[in-house]
């Protein structure tokens, strides 16, 4: 059994994502180790924040009873047509009072969006699994690899300790760092080329 993914490995998991393939399923029809492809669409996958077909993208909370109206009032609001600031795409990122709603299969395998129904429909942030995406970050991290970076074993154990328990379970890189910013201290691309590459060799 090999480790190690290629193209074709990956056009295949995209595939199979799409076709609502557990991760078990996929494991088994390609002959790698669950964990290998689960690790594959945990760091691979691409957070996309876009509204229902492509338009406002709206994860708050409160976004079917908000009545708010005018939080732009600095300046004049681009969509006069709105009744309400839900119906804008500067609500979620100018509203005090916004709170993210997550999808709870997001916590759950596969962790991605690809084969949900509702996804065109969704005004939530989505994962979103992409073969050619992920091929090309695989290349660029092993290129990356090669310039080294300068951190003290003892910080690598303590980051580990952190970061490996919360991959497992199928948390992004980017939210792994979002949450334990004060813990890790380091920037989220040193983060994801150090664990990353670490990962790698057993993918």
């Amino acid at each position: 059994m090999a480790k190690h993914l290629n193209f074709d490995n990956r056009l295949d998991i995209e595939k199979y994502l799409r076709e609502y393939s557990s991760i078990s399923e996929i494991a088994r029809i390609l002959n790698k180790h669950k964990s290998t492809i689960s690790r594959e669409i945990t760091l691979r996958s691409t957070i996309f924040k876009k509204g229902c077909y492509g338009r406002n993208y709206n994860a708050c909370i409160y976004r079917y009873d908000c009545s708010l109206n005018n939080i732009c009032e600095e300046r004049r609001c681009n969509n006069r047509r709105a009744k309400y600031c839900r119906f804008c795409n500067n609500c979620n990122n100018n509203c005090e009072y916004f709170k993210e709603d997550i999808c709870e299969k997001l916590s759950s395998s596969p962790y991605v969006c690809n084969g949900c129904d509702d996804r065109n429909k969704c005004t939530l942030t989505k994962r979103i699994y992409s073969a050619k995406s992920s091929q090309k970050n695989y290349e660029n991290i092993l290129v990356e690899s090669r310039t080294g970076i300068e951190i003290t074993e003892e910080e690598v154990e303590k980051i580990d300790s952190i970061i490996t328990p919360l991959i497992d379970n199928g948390h992004s890189i980017h939210h792994i760092h979002s949450n334990n910013n004060d813990s890790i201290m380091v920037c989220e691309r040193t983060l994801y080329n150090k664990w990353v590459i670490k990962l790698i060799k057993s993918v």
